[in-house]
């Protein structure tokens, strides 16, 4: 999830940007709802940098080293202002429509419960309590 959430944040700057960031990635997904999502608003922009922020820490905590896209990351959180001001808006949804839901991580559970089952694994423990309801 790092390098997809610093593709979205790429994305979004290149997209606002014309191209012009040094330092990021390619534009890619162009019209995943997530990449539309993620650009739409600053808000939602800054919302991704937090929970990109968090994940950085907990690839640290895990294997005791520090994720290479960290640099590409640093170069998007400082380029925020360059997204249009707005509100949080409801969570993309990137499923089949048989696990929508109004509430996004009712919506995310479900799929990923019922569709990616098979490749979560969690080496160091902290299963999700939700995962085995």
């Amino acid at each position: 999830m790092i390098l997809e959430s610093c593709q979205l944040l790429s994305s979004s700057l290149n997209v606002h940007s014309n191209n012009t960031i040094q330092g990021t990635y390619k534009t890619t997904h162009l019209n995943h709802p997530s990449t539309i999502w993620t650009r739409k608003t600053r808000a939602n922009f800054l919302w991704l940098c937090e929970m990109t922020e968090e994940l950085f820490q907990e690839y640290t905590r895990r294997y005791g080293k520090h994720h290479k896209s960290y640099s590409i990351f640093e170069v998007c959180r400082n380029h925020a202002n360059l997204i249009p001001e707005g509100e949080l808006t409801n969570f993309a949804l990137a499923m089949p429509n048989q696990y929508k839901n109004p509430d996004a991580v009712v919506a995310y559970r479900n799929y990923y419960l019922n569709e990616k089952k098979d490749f979560a694994t969690w080496k160091l423990g902290n299963v999700p309590y939700w995962w085995n309801l």
